[in-house]
């Protein structure tokens, strides 16, 4: 299994309903090309973009094309950094897809818990992937769960 991790910053804020959006967008897309994956942001103040982090892992070349073909030009934020790209079992200890059954999961991340390294985000991923969680349908948008203590 391949995958990318990479985070970047938000050129604008982004409320919730606009992160789930975003993520609704990218999951109809995604199923198409093999391509599971969450989009992680946290907002940094009201007047300034936030950050954002994504995991995608599927076909290399599925998962290369959509990073440097769609991600990186896209004008919603700048500094990409890629932080790790390449087979999934140096990460996670196995070849298998970490989220099997998600196309794009979003998680809004309080600005305090936000992983700032490769080693964090895999620290937190248990977190985050909740298995009982359902995919975003096609149909409609899911709002994120918002964390009660944020």
């Amino acid at each position: 299994m391949h995958v990318l991790l990479y985070r970047s910053v938000a050129t604008a804020p982004l409320s919730e309903a606009e992160v789930g959006a975003l993520a609704k967008r990218s999951a109809a897309a995604n199923r198409e090309r093999d391509i599971t994956g969450l989009l992680l942001y946290t907002s940094v103040s009201p007047h300034r973009g936030g950050l954002f982090m994504q995991w995608l892992e599927g076909p290399r070349e599925a998962v290369e094309a959509l990073y440097h073909q769609r991600i990186a030009l896209d004008r919603r934020h700048t500094a990409c950094e890629v932080l790790y790209e390449g087979a999934s079992t140096p990460l996670t200890g196995t070849d298998a897809r970490v989220l099997p059954t998600w196309s794009m999961r979003p998680v809004v991340e309080r600005i305090g818990l936000f992983p700032t390294s490769v080693e964090a985000f895999l620290e937190r991923l248990p977190l985050y992937t909740d298995r009982s969680a359902p995919d975003l349908p096609a149909a409609s948008a899911r709002r994120p769960r918002r964390s009660r203590d944020g």
